[in-house]
């Protein structure tokens, strides 16, 4: 499997987060199926979440300014 640019041992810091006991089982299982560690399986998972454009869409999706009324229009 390859892996991208960004994932690279030297360009990485760890950083803590919480997950249910439910996701972490579910982590869990795809960390064995694919002999991959947790921390692999979850950077596989957020880089696929941006591929697929999962912050520009849904609760993180840029948010638009309103177009100022211009005071002459009525």
């Amino acid at each position: 499997m390859a892996q991208a640019s960004c994932m690279i041992k030297d360009n990485m810091s760890p950083i803590p987060v919480r997950f249910s006991e439910e996701l972490i089982v579910r982590v869990d299982a795809i960390a064995k199926s694919l002999a991959l560690s947790h921390a692999a399986v979850m950077r596989l998972a957020v880089n696929q979440w941006f591929e697929a454009g999962g912050d520009k869409k849904g609760l993180f999706a840029p948010v638009k300014k309103a177009a100022k009324k211009s005071p002459t229009a009525r």
